[in-house]
């Protein structure tokens, strides 16, 4: 009787094939891995989606650490209990996070004023520090605000000498933001009128185009994205009743539109 034929030792041929084939794929996914960049603002609203899901609240300006705090919301089940630690766990920040250093990772209504606001913030601290400007958000814009009397002499649109080195610093921040600016003039109530100027409309106008004028004169900025404008005492801060409101009141405006 004749014996049956050995079968060959080892895998079958096909194994081999199926095996170069998926070490290829696994090189082609390790090399898009690579190339591939972290996208800042995508990255804090999957954190903050993953926050609502799993009922965590975590708080960090990505200094190494992340607190993790327990407050689950109860919704499906009424005798589930949930305890979250109250400790701290290392996270290790990406390259790409480090000018996000100010932000909360876990704000799903992460927004491009809140960048903006963040990066001028910074780079005008020294100016905000000494009272020279404020910064604040409004209506969905980053508004850079001059008291008045630190940029104009009364009754003038002459922009003062010690004046000129601040709106240079201004002017260089601006320059490495994108979206449209706008410079507003505001005077308080009294009434004006004097050879130059006719009302505080005109004062208002002139004031915003002497700052137009000097923002524009190194060239950092592209004129197709900045105007002036003058509101005279159309749009006060506070009520005309003093003096103390009255200088409030009078000021110059660059608000930045993002979007």
């Amino acid at each position: 009787m004749a014996g049956k034929k050995k079968k060959a030792a080892g895998a079958p041929t096909w194994m081999v094939t199926f095996a170069d084939m998926m070490a290829l794929l696994l090189c082609l996914f390790v090399l898009l891995l690579s190339f591939s960049e972290m996208d800042v603002a995508k990255f804090k609203i999957m954190a903050g989606e993953m926050e609502q899901a799993f009922g965590l609240a975590l708080k960090s300006k990505l200094t190494g650490m992340v607190e993790f705090r327990g407050s689950p919301e109860r919704r499906a089940f009424k005798d589930a209990r949930m305890q979250q630690p109250e400790e701290f766990v290392p996270l290790v920040v990406p390259p790409s996070l480090e000018r996000a250093e100010e932000y909360n990772v876990t704000n799903p209504e992460y927004s491009v004023e809140e960048a903006l606001a963040a990066d001028l913030s910074e780079s005008l601290s020294d100016e905000i520090n000494e009272g020279s400007l404020m910064l604040e958000r409004v209506d969905g814009e980053v508004v850079i605000r001059f008291p008045g009397h630190v940029v104009y002499p009364s009754g003038s649109d002459t922009i003062l000498p010690s004046t000129l080195e601040i709106l240079d610093r201004v002017a260089k921040a601006l320059s490495e933001t994108n979206g449209q600016l706008v410079v507003s003039g505001h005077t308080d109530d009294v009434p004006i009128s004097t050879g130059r100027y006719r009302s505080n409309w005109d004062l208002s106008s002139a004031r915003a185009a002497s700052v137009v004028h000097f923002l524009l004169r190194n060239k950092l900025i592209d004129p197709g994205r900045i105007s002036a404008t003058g509101y005279a005492d159309s749009r006060p801060l506070v009520p005309n009743d003093s003096a103390e409101n009255r200088s409030k009141n009078r000021r110059v405006e660059i608000s930045i539109r993002a979007r």
